[in-house]
């Protein structure tokens, strides 16, 4: 992974509520051999702790994250600390036949399908590494107990995509909140959101009051609920209002606040999992067409930070209301993330965008993708849904990680 997203990761974590620098915390039970004493494992520990100087290394006798081997002979006392773990580091100095032990450990474990992440501790070069896993792995456990709201329910056309909500709780302790449009304010009888009117201030849409108060109402929603994330019907305001919410999610996306269309809470899932490991947003698109050289996306909001341009145009399956039509850059790389209803499986792939004109067939924002031929397949011929989510860069590493700490299964 390149340098600049190593930071950019440090960088977000700090600015959360409560986030410090040495935030990151590491539990490691330290084996040696049968009657080795204190003499031998103290100063294996002190080396670790000036190594990773970017965590709090919390040395335990149960329940550890890594295992810290000072010896040969240390196997079986291993996998006794080991026990049910999914997933374990081991870290190993290249002495004392600790990272022979080490090795051994790994090759049991990993017929055991247990995941087991192995370092040489006197290589210099895999130190960096091994801080990124583990910083990761943090923010894979942060992943749980969100608050999110769904805004009506989801869209008729979503036959496969609609998760089991106690599954979802079981997984990740997400609680879902569902708020029927039945019982909400009208939202022409909303207040007008100035944030709105200023976001998007100089487009001359007389339009553009009107729909503020569909964003008043979403973020009197959001807001006091205390929501981590929001899934929105938005068809019944198009029928009833000819109102769209395009513009509202856009912003909210924009500024931080997680917000999928359709009341897709798979998508929403998956927004608020990239932005816990990378700080971005992704957009929610539909997977327009695979062709043999190309795969297009295409929806009518997108959050403006990740576009270079934008238009507001009229929703397309409608032509009502707003939407936006936005232009992303031609010469980078996008990195694209769905997972199954059940949580179990993820498609992970990257790939360049490619310069193209756009179509009066689909959704406003399009983005057109060269993928290598096998992902381009997997789409093809087994695609886990429609929505996909898209970021700008490749964060496909990242992603890989986090997904194999969750136990899922990378198609």
């Amino acid at each position: 992974m390149e340098n600049w997203k190593l930071e950019l990761i440090k960088g977000e974590m700090m600015q959360q509520k409560g986030i410090r620098k040495n935030s990151i915390r590491l539990r490691v039970q330290t084996v040696a051999f049968e009657g080795a004493g204190e003499d031998l494992q103290m100063p294996v520990q002190n080396r670790l702790s000036e190594l990773l100087s970017r965590v709090d290394v919390d040395y335990v006798n149960s329940d550890p994250t890594a295992i810290l081997f000072s010896s040969g002979g240390s196997e079986k006392k291993a996998l006794e600390c080991i026990g049910d773990c999914r997933h374990v580091l081991l870290l190993a100095f290249a002495e004392n036949n600790a990272y022979a032990a080490a090795s051994e450990v790994k090759a049991f474990l990993e017929n055991k399908g247990i995941r087991a992440y192995l370092f040489n501790l006197s290589d210099s070069s895999r130190i960096e590494n091994l801080h990124r896993l583990i910083e990761i792995w943090s923010r894979v456990r942060s992943f749980t107990h969100k608050k999110i709201g769904l805004v009506g329910r989801s869209s008729d056309w979503l036959v496969h995509s609609i998760p089991d909500l106690n599954e979802l709780r079981a997984k990740f302790g997400f609680r879902v909140t569902i708020f029927d449009w039945a019982d909400l304010v009208d939202p022409m009888e909303a207040s007008k959101s100035k944030d709105f009117i200023d976001y998007y201030k100089g487009h001359g849409k007389e339009e553009f009051e009107n729909h503020s108060r569909i964003d008043s109402l979403l973020a009197q929603i959001y807001h006091e609920n205390e929501l981590d994330g929001i899934a929105v019907e938005c068809f019944p305001l198009v029928k009833k209002h000819a109102l769209t919410a395009c513009l509202s999610l856009a912003r909210f996306n924009n500024t931080g606040l997680p917000a999928a269309c359709e009341g897709d809470l798979i998508s929403l899932v998956g927004m608020i999992f990239i932005r816990q490991l990378t700080g971005i947003i992704p957009w929610m698109a539909n997977l327009s067409g695979v062709f043999a050289k190309h795969v297009e996306f295409s929806h009518c909001t997108v959050a403006l930070d990740q576009v270079d341009e934008y238009s507001i145009t009229t929703h397309f399956e409608t032509n009502l209301g707003l939407a936006i039509a936005g232009v992303f850059d031609h010469k980078d790389q996008y990195t694209v993330f769905r997972w199954d209803k059940r949580f179990e499986q993820c498609f992970i792939a990257t790939g360049h965008a490619e310069k193209h004109e756009n179509q009066n067939f689909s959704c406003r924002t399009q983005l057109r993708l060269k993928l290598s031929d096998s992902d381009t397949k997997r789409l093809q011929h087994n695609p886990l849904g429609n929505h996909h989510l898209i970021l700008r860069g490749n964060w496909s590493e990242i992603l890989i990680i986090a997904c194999e700490y969750l136990n899922l299964t990378i198609i």
